[in-house]
């Protein structure tokens, strides 16, 4: 709401990125449901994005492994 020049742009970016990724893990796991492959999509962008915001503050190694294996156990969910 601040930059409502860029909201639209920046909405674009993260939407397709997130689509991108479903459309990865649909090829990588190819009997998983699409719907699921967008929700594992959606939560591992999220994921991605707070990560690479959080970076700056030199967070601990004990939360990055965290938000990996968050990661991994969405992936997990895909056969």
């Amino acid at each position: 709401h601040r930059y409502d020049g860029m909201a639209k742009a920046l909405m674009g970016f993260v939407t397709g990125f997130e689509r991108a990724v479903g459309q990865e893990l649909s090829r990588a796991y190819p009997k998983a449901d699409r719907a699921q492959c967008d929700v594992v999509a959606a939560g591992i962008t999220g994921m991605y994005f707070n990560h690479d915001a959080a970076m700056p503050q030199n967070p601990p190694k004990a939360w990055r492994v965290r938000q990996r294996a968050a990661a991994e156990t969405l992936l997990g969910t895909l056969r």
